[in-house]
């Protein structure tokens, strides 16, 4: 199968002057993973005082657990999400970023808590980052629409 080939980097570079920056989630979702994170550890404290410590299988799980969520969790609170000239990068823990020239095809995927945009790099899987911002949402709808002009022409 042959991709479509990814719009001209300057068109992309000429939506974005200037970078268009905001929280990767929205705030139901940021509230939602703190509150979470906050259960993980205080179950993860309840334990330790209880005795199940780190030196015995269930409270090295918990604790393992607790810390994976801890990390995650800050990345859905704090985590920014940046569309510019030059791409699109996302804050995680391992970063996400992706630059015009790789991006093949870009999906908009709107649910109710959340709007992604669904990348393909032509590199499986596809990857997708967050926007949490009205201004990172019409930045992904700017950049959906332009990967979706792209292919209709290459079609044609």
């Amino acid at each position: 199968m042959m991709h479509s080939p990814p719009p001209a980097a300057d068109k992309l570079a000429a939506l974005f002057p200037e970078p268009v920056s905001g929280y990767s989630y929205t705030p139901s979702l940021r509230i939602g993973a703190a509150l979470l994170v906050l259960l993980a550890l205080g179950f993860a404290l309840t334990s330790w005082f209880q005795g199940l410590g780190p030196s015995t299988g269930a409270g090295a799980l918990i604790l393992a657990v607790s810390a994976g969520m801890a990390a995650s969790g800050w990345y859905i609170v704090m985590g920014k999400t940046t569309v510019d000239a030059s791409g699109i990068n996302q804050e995680w823990i391992m970063p996400k970023t992706y630059r015009w020239e790789e991006i093949y095809r870009a999906k908009l995927i709107r649910l109710p808590m959340n709007t992604r945009l669904m990348l393909n790099t032509g590199r499986p899987p596809f990857k997708t980052v967050h926007a949490g911002t009205p201004e990172l949402k019409v930045a992904f709808e700017k950049v959906a629409d332009l990967y979706t002009r792209t292919a209709a022409l290459h079609q044609q």
